[in-house]
């Protein structure tokens, strides 16, 4: 075994022991004692006698934190685990959408090329003042805000098929052969009488 990781390990079931435990009521009536480790879009997974173990969201009816008073409080319920697992979802479509349809690409291309036009000196803190990331993560309630799972669904099947990708990459090209055309039809209607 990994040494950091038995190390790890060794650390969560050492601080385990003083945390306040959780209980998560399982659907099928069980409920499981232990805490809480990682929380992931799709289950929990909790330190159960000394072994992590995972349950599945769709299986959890809901999840409670035992107090000191031995009064326990509800942490989430299975709908709001639902909520955030179709919440989570949506939001991975919309980051997939994102990544196909070139908006990261471009937002890199246009800092590549806003940066290149920097003067030296200033490049480093221009450049700190720009986290793509944290752009993508402010777009995602404006693409969820028009969008519904089900179109972002159907948009990223065709961003990732044949024509799809063909659209992409052949779209910068026709728009620049239309500008020319354009530019052409302008020029010859403004030296025409």
């Amino acid at each position: 075994m990994n040494k950091k990781l038995f190390i790890s390990i060794g650390l969560i079931l050492f601080l385990n022991t003083s945390l306040q435990a959780e209980t998560i009521y399982l659907k099928d009536g069980r409920a499981v004692q232990g805490k809480i480790i990682y929380r992931m879009t799709d289950s929990v997974s909790i330190i159960e006698n000394n072994s992590l173990v995972k349950y599945l969201l769709e299986d959890i009816d809901h999840i409670a934190e035992d107090t000191q008073e031995d009064e326990a409080r509800v942490l989430v319920t299975s709908e709001e685990l639902k909520k955030n697992d179709e919440i989570a979802s949506k939001k991975q479509l919309i980051f997939q959408f994102m990544a196909l349809n070139g908006v990261r690409a471009n937002m890199e291309a246009n800092l590549a090329t806003i940066l290149e036009k920097t003067p030296l000196e200033r490049r480093e803190e221009l450049a700190g003042y720009f986290n793509i990331d944290e752009i993508i993560e402010l777009l995602v309630p404006i693409y969820d805000k028009y969008y519904s799972e089900e179109d972002l669904s159907q948009m990223v099947r065709f961003y990732e098929s044949r024509v799809g990708q063909k659209m992409l990459s052949t779209a910068p090209l026709i728009m620049n052969d239309t500008m020319t055309v354009s530019l052409e039809y302008f020029k010859n209607k403004v030296k025409s009488p």
